[in-house]
């Protein structure tokens, strides 16, 4: 039987809580992370879109994008 050198001191024989604590607290500062990216961002987005010009602009250029998407999915072949 081989050793495998547990990675952050999770392993397969190691007790189910601890490692249940260590995926909690990682999952939690992952999520907190990107959250608070997303609303930092968001904030400054929102104020970019005050102008109808913008939102124009923003929703031509997604559905542009949106319609190429299609079309490179329509012309693939398996």
């Amino acid at each position: 039987m081989t050793h495998v050198r547990p990675i952050l001191g999770v392993a397969a024989g190691a007790p189910q809580l601890p490692q249940f604590a260590i995926l909690s607290l990682t999952w939690l500062a992952i999520g907190l992370s990107t959250m608070s990216s997303y609303a930092t961002m968001g904030s400054g987005i929102g104020r970019w879109f005050h102008s109808p010009r913008r939102v124009k602009l923003f929703n031509r250029t997604t559905g542009s994008l949106f319609i190429a998407a299609g079309g490179t999915l329509a012309a693939s072949h398996r």
